[in-house]
């Protein structure tokens, strides 16, 4: 049979080869935007800047001369890695865990991942997922280096003796 070039070709016959095989049907729109909700698009903002420690040695150092020239010296060098107020793109699944952006976030930004912590409305933990702490697309995650704990600023109280003795001598001698 032959086709006038007005009317459109016809569609294949099928010959039972398993067509379908070859092109599946498209998804039905809803399934498309279902799969869309399984994703959140986020921004993680650090909200000072941020710095890689390292120790100023040489390469072939013994670790134990590393640690303790580290804790007698007192001596670092930091490398600046991202300035306060950046903004990092994210897209994560709802329900993928923090600990995974927290490695990568790490990683790019050539950070140790174990200086840093992650606050949304409160501080986000490695188990946390973007679903749990009901993230939406646009909202902002704040990363900063880790604060050091009450118990890590606390002063012997040795030094805090010591300072009493000298305050008492001070005010003994204006007197």
């Amino acid at each position: 049979m032959e086709r006038r070039r007005d009317q459109p070709a016809a569609p294949p016959a099928n010959n039972n080869n398993n067509n379908e095989e070859n092109h599946p049907p498209a998804p039905p729109p809803v399934a498309a935007a279902a799969a869309s909700n399984e994703h959140v698009e986020f921004t993680v903002r650090s909200s000072e800047d941020l710095f890689l420690e390292v120790l100023p040695l040489p390469i072939h150092t013994p670790l134990s001369a590393i640690l303790t020239h580290h804790i007698a010296q007192g001596t670092e060098k930091t490398i600046p890695r991202v300035r306060a107020e950046t903004n990092y793109s994210c897209l994560m699944l709802k329900t993928q865990r923090f600990s995974s952006l927290f490695r990568h976030y790490a990683k790019y930004h050539g950070l140790k991942k174990d200086e840093l912590e992650y606050f949304f409305v409160s501080f986000l933990g490695p188990e946390d997922t973007p679903e749990a702490v009901q993230l939406q697309r646009s909202d902002v995650i704040t990363v900063r280096k880790k604060q050091k704990k009450v118990e890590e600023l606390k002063v012997d109280a040795a030094d805090d003796d010591d300072f009493r003795k000298d305050m008492r001598e001070l005010m003994e001698v204006s007197e």
